[in-house]
């Protein structure tokens, strides 16, 4: 079953299975969020979105005192449940295909200009496929954001006009407290270096300067993801290094044709 990402008080899970068929309809209680169905319905227009999204398509509102909805949508299983299940043999061969396909995915989003922040939320259908779903904003483990995504929610969630030294590195510090790899963690001074030049600038320009680098935010997010599967998992070089250098603190740095990348690699496995 699905995580639950809905208040206890009205815990509600319930699946109806469609005989016959390949796919399955999960319906769940969560608050009404009037961006997440704007997404979602900008995402059912993608062509063959099914592939790789599972956006609220339908929903209904509850006699409640809050604004909560029924919604329906795919029924997948829990990312971490899917590579528990593989045997040993197939882990390895399953991680480097969903990595890929979840890749094409965020394409298909920095395309339409779509950022994905529910990375605990990834499940997997009857395919095989990985599958986002749950596209409310700013409901993301911070550690799945990169610096940048972090000055920005700074900047629009406190009262300031501009940014200080102080506040650099108190953002900056903040980043490197939850990021959890020993391998090339970037130092504090590295993390503020980035930074400098936006001391003292106007708000409205450090928004734009954050936001121009919003299409690698999807590949971080990801690539973060499976590297903490990776704790449990070995997997080749070349495809550790490509998860790295997508989640490089210089976002000049990134990796960029990812799945070029991953194409080149793929006799090494």
């Amino acid at each position: 079953m699905n995580p639950k990402y809905f208040p206890s008080e009205l815990a509600f899970y319930t699946k109806k299975r469609n005989i016959g068929r390949e796919t399955s309809e999960a319906r769940e209680i969560k608050r009404y969020n009037e961006e997440e169905l704007k997404i979602c319905a900008k995402i059912l227009k993608i062509p063959m979105y099914f592939l790789f999204f599972s956006p609220i398509k339908k929903y209904s509102f509850l006699n409640a005192p809050e604004k909560y909805i029924l919604v329906y949508r795919e029924d997948l299983l829990p990312f971490y449940d899917f590579f528990e299940k593989c045997t040993e043999k197939e882990r390895k061969m399953r991680i480097l295909a969903s990595y890929r396909h979840l890749i094409r995915g965020c394409q298909l989003l920095n395309h339409y200009g779509i950022v994905y922040e529910n990375y605990e939320k990834i499940g997997f259908n009857r395919q095989n496929q990985p599958i986002l779903f749950d596209f409310e904003r700013n409901k993301a483990c911070l550690q799945y954001l990169p610096l940048e995504a972090h000055v920005l929610s700074f900047i629009k969630n406190n009262d300031v006009v501009s940014l200080s030294k102080s506040n650099i590195e108190q953002i900056c510090e903040n980043f490197l407290k939850m990021y959890m790899f020993n391998h090339a963690k970037p130092t504090l001074r590295e993390c503020m270096s980035l930074f400098v030049h936006l001391i003292n600038q106007p708000k409205l320009v450090i928004i734009n300067e954050m936001e121009k680098y919003k299409n690698t935010w999807n590949y971080y997010g990801i690539s973060y993801l499976y590297l903490e599967l990776l704790n449990q998992v070995e997997m080749p070089v070349f495809f550790v290094d490509i998860l790295f250098e997508c989640i490089h603190v210089d976002f000049n740095s990134r990796c960029k044709n990812v799945l070029h990348r991953l194409e080149l690699g793929d006799g090494d496995v």
